[in-house]
C-alpha cells in the first residue's frame, strides 16, 4: 500500500486551521475554548485530553513557552493597527482610556493588558513596604515619632534606629521586599550604555531610587517613615532648615511634617534621659557614678524678618551639656569623703607632671594603640538652659539644672561626686560657685559634690590651634612660601575665615597636610644636596 508524502508543518496547520474554519466561528473562538478555565464546583465540559494538552503546555511538559507564543504575536506585523485606525493611539492605555477587551488588535491589547496588570501589582508591592517586616523583628518601616498609649505595639523611634540610616541598606531592603518595584523604578531612573546598567558617581540611580519609594509609602501610609521621611526631617531640624522648605518638602512626601519631627525628637530625648537616669541609679546603689557632664555656653543670632515697631534682633544665650557614659572606674573613685579628706591633707601639693606620668599604665596604652582598638564612649544630650555659664549665678542654675535631668539631688549625691567639665571659662565660673558657698556646712549646697577636673582637652586643643592659625596663616592675598595661606593656595584647601575662631576638624587636617608636604619637600632638598654635594 502506498502512502502519501509526509506533511509539512505548515501544511499540517493550514489543514487544521481549515477544520476550525468549519467547526468555529473564529481562531479566537477556538482559543477561547481551548483555554477554558474551568471553575470549581461546575461540571467540566472538557475530555481528558484536552485537559491534558492545555495543562501541559501552560507549564508542564511543552518546550514552546508561552513567552514564545506572546512574543510572536506581539512582535507580528499584523498586531499593529495601521496609521488611519483609531487604535493606533491605544498602546499602554490606563483603564480610564481604553480595556483590553475592547481593542481589537493585539499588540495594543497586549500591552493594554500587561500595563493595567503591572500597575496593580506594584500597588500591592508599595503597600508591603508601608508595612512592618514580620520576619524582622528590628524591622523600623512603620515608626512612631511618639505615643499617647493608645496604640498596641507600636515601634518608637530610637537613636539606634536613626544611626542605621544607610542608601544602600534602604535599597537593600527595598529590592528584597519589593522586587517588581524595584525593577520598575530602576528602569525607569537607571542610565544605560549598551544596554547594561550604568551606576553614577555623581547621584547614583539608586539613591534616587530610595528616595522615590520612600515618598510612595508615605503617600500611601503616613506612619510608613522610619527608612528615610523621619531621620531627614530630623536631619533638617538640626541644620536649621527654613520653614517654607520644611514644608515644601513634607508636601512632596520626602520628609513628615516638622510637628512630628519635633515630637519625634522631644520623644528621643526623654527616652534616652530614662536610660541614663535608670544607669545613674544603679550606679548610686553600687556606690559609685558612672556618668559625668561637658558643658559649653551656646548662643544664637535670631535675625527679625519682619521690622515693625519693637521687633529687633536678638542674641539668644544659654548653657548646654552633654552626659558621657564612664566605663572601668576604679571602686571608690567617687567617693565623697575620701577625696575631702585628700583636700583636708593637701596631698594636692605632691601632684606633679611626673607623678602623673607614672600613676599611667604604659604598657596597656602601647599595647592598645598598636591593636588599635576601639571603643564607642556612651553620650547623650542633656536638656539645654538659657542661662549664662559665664556668670556665677548663671553656672549655678545651670548645674542644677542639669543635676535635676539625670535624677541626681541631694540624696542621691550624699556620698559621692560628680565631674562637670567644661572650657576655662565654666571651670573658672564653677570654682567661684565653690569658693562662694564654701562656709555651708552641707556637701551639696556647699558644691563640694561637684568636681570640676580642669578644663576640656577639646578646648584646649582648640585654642591652641586658633593661636597657630592666626599666628601663622597670614593674610588672605601672601606670597610668603612660609605662610599657611601659601600652603592653603597651592593645596587647593579652604582657608579659615575666622582665625581667632576656626573649625576644629579641617583646620587641624589642613595643616597636617601641610605639615608632612614640607617635610617631605625638606627631605627631598636634603637628599638632593647629601647626593651631589656629600653634605
Amino acid at each position: 500500500m502506498l502512502r502519501g508524502k509526509k506533511r509539512s508543518s505548515w501544511q499540517k496547520a493550514d489543514g487544521l486551521l481549515a477544520i476550525i474554519g468549519k467547526e468555529f466561528d473564529s481562531l479566537g473562538h477556538f482559543l477561547e475554548v481551548v483555554f477554558y478555565n474551568h471553575i470549581s464546583g461546575v461540571p467540566d465540559p472538557r475530555t481528558t485530553r484536552h485537559v491534558r494538552t492545555v495543562t501541559g503546555f501552560l507549564g508542564r511538559e511543552s518546550k514552546v513557552t508561552m513567552a514564545t507564543i506572546i512574543n510572536l504575536i506581539y512582535n507580528h506585523r499584523q498586531s499593529r493597527p495601521p496609521t488611519n485606525s483609531v487604535e493606533i493611539s491605544l498602546d499602554f492605555s490606563p483603564p480610564d482610556v481604553a480595556s483590553p477587551r475592547d481593542i481589537n488588535y493585539a499588540r495594543p491589547a497586549l500591552s493594554t493588558w500587561a500595563l493595567q496588570t503591572v500597575v496593580p501589582e506594584l500597588h500591592r508591592e508599595v503597600w508591603v513596604l508601608t508595612q512592618n517586616d514580620p520576619t524582622n523583628p528590628k524591622d523600623t518601616t512603620q515608626l512612631r515619632a511618639a505615643t499617647n498609649g493608645r496604640a498596641k505595639n507600636v515601634r518608637l523611634a530610637t537613636w539606634d534606629a536613626f544611626g542605621r540610616v544607610s542608601i544602600p541598606a534602604i535599597a537593600s531592603v527595598y529590592k528584597q521586599r519589593a522586587p517588581a518595584l524595584w525593577y520598575a523604578t530602576e528602569g525607569m531612573g537607571a542610565p544605560t550604555v549598551n544596554g547594561a546598567t550604568v551606576l553614577r558617581k555623581r547621584r547614583p540611580h539608586n539613591a534616587v531610587q530610595v528616595g522615590v519609594i520612600s515618598c510612595l509609602t508615605l503617600s500611601r501610609n503616613r506612619y510608613a517613615r522610619g527608612y528615610l521621611a523621619l531621620p531627614l526631617a530630623v536631619w533638617q531640624f538640626a541644620c536649621k532648615t527654613h520653614v517654607d522648605e520644611k514644608r515644601i518638602f513634607s508636601r512632596f512626601g520626602f520628609t513628615v511634617h516638622d510637628t512630628t519631627a519635633r515630637a519625634c525628637l522631644d520623644s528621643l530625648t526623654d527616652s534616652s534621659l530614662d536610660k541614663v537616669r535608670e544607669s545613674v541609679a544603679e550606679g548610686i546603689a553600687n556606690g559609685t557614678m558612672y556618668w559625668q557632664i561637658v558643658l559649653d555656653n551656646v548662643q544664637q543670632y535670631c535675625r527679625q524678618r519682619d521690622h515693625r515697631l519693637g521687633c529687633q534682633d536678638v542674641l539668644k544665650v544659654g548653657t548646654a551639656a552633654t552626659a558621657i557614659l564612664l566605663e572601668d572606674c576604679a571602686p571608690g573613685a567617687f567617693n565623697l569623703q575620701d577625696h575631702l579628706d585628700r583636700v583636708m591633707q593637701q596631698e594636692q601639693t605632691k601632684l606633679t607632671i611626673d607623678s602623673l606620668i607614672a600613676d599611667i599604665n604604659w604598657p596597656y596604652i602601647h599595647e592598645l594603640t598598636a591593636l588599635t582598638w576601639d571603643r564607642i564612649t556612651l553620650m547623650q544630650p542633656i536638656g539645654t538652659n538659657a542661662e549664662h555659664s559665664t556668670e556665677t549665678q548663671g553656672m549655678l542654675r545651670a548645674l542644677l539644672d542639669f543635676l535635676a535631668q539625670m535624677g541626681l539631688d541631694e540624696k542621691a549625691l550624699e556620698n559621692l561626686i560628680f565631674m562637670a567639665r567644661g572650657d576655662g571659662a565654666s571651670i573658672a565660673a564653677i570654682w567661684r560657685i565653690k569658693r562662694y558657698l564654701s562656709a555651708h556646712s552641707e556637701h551639696y549646697k556647699a558644691f563640694r559634690n561637684i568636681v570640676p577636673p580642669g578644663p576640656e582637652i577639646f578646648h584646649t586643643r582648640w585654642a591652641e590651634l586658633n593661636a597657630m592659625a592666626n599666628n601663622l596663616y597670614g593674610s588672605a592675598s601672601s606670597t610668603d612660601p612660609s605662610s599657611l595661606s601659601k600652603s592653603a593656595t597651592a593645596a587647593g584647601a579652604k582657608r579659615p575665615s575666622n582665625l581667632k575662631k576656626t573649625d576644629f576638624f579641617p583646620t587641624s587636617h589642613s595643616m597636617k597636610l601641610f605639615f608632612e608636604a614640607r617635610v617631605l619637600d625638606c627631605w627631598r632638598y636634603g637628599a638632593f644636596l647629601s647626593y651631589f654635594f656629600n653634605i
